[in-house]
């Protein structure tokens, strides 16, 4: 990948966390993170972003299966599933006292690179959405980001949207 496509990457991480911190200010949510295979890059951009103190509460790297299983009490057969992410997200939003929480999990190949199953969940008051994704390259960590934080403008949107006709 070229520093062009990097800086683009990193430029739509960017813009989606303003976008998630803006909706969030603006509902007063509260949001956390659980995350694996991008190590804590959720977590940066969302904690690095304008007014991350009025809603962002924390995130946890979880990469090893002893810290899904142990500190975030995953109980699924396997930490790499939509099982696992939901419970990853609602066990992060309870930890960190969230309003919301996205978790994310996958598997690493042999040289520690993400390979393959992606699992996303989003945690808030309305219930968990849990999705799957394939993803494999040298740049998986930047489209995990992105599409975790977009998930989350998702669910706010859908939140401002439901506050906006009330």
């Amino acid at each position: 990948m070229n520093t062009v496509d990097n800086e683009l990457r990193e430029r739509e991480e960017i813009n989606l966390a303003a976008l998630v911190s803006d909706l969030a200010r603006r509902l007063g949510v509260r949001v956390a993170s659980a995350e694996c295979l991008t190590n804590g890059r959720i977590s940066s951009r969302m904690g690095n972003s304008r007014h991350a103190q009025d809603w962002y509460v924390g995130g946890i790297v979880a990469d090893t299966e002893q810290v899904k299983r142990q500190v975030l009490g995953v109980r699924a057969s396997s930490v790499v599933s939509e099982q696992a992410a939901r419970e990853m997200a609602t066990a992060a939003r309870t930890l960190f006292a969230g309003d919301l929480c996205v978790a994310v999990t996958g598997a690493r190949d042999s040289l520690g690179h993400p390979s393959g199953r992606v699992c996303f969940a989003v945690a808030d008051k309305d219930g968990v959405l849990a999705e799957s994704r394939h993803l494999v390259g040298p740049d998986v960590a930047s489209h995990v980001t992105a599409y975790a934080l977009t998930l989350v403008r998702r669910r706010l949107t859908a939140q401002w949207q439901r506050h906006r006709a009330a």
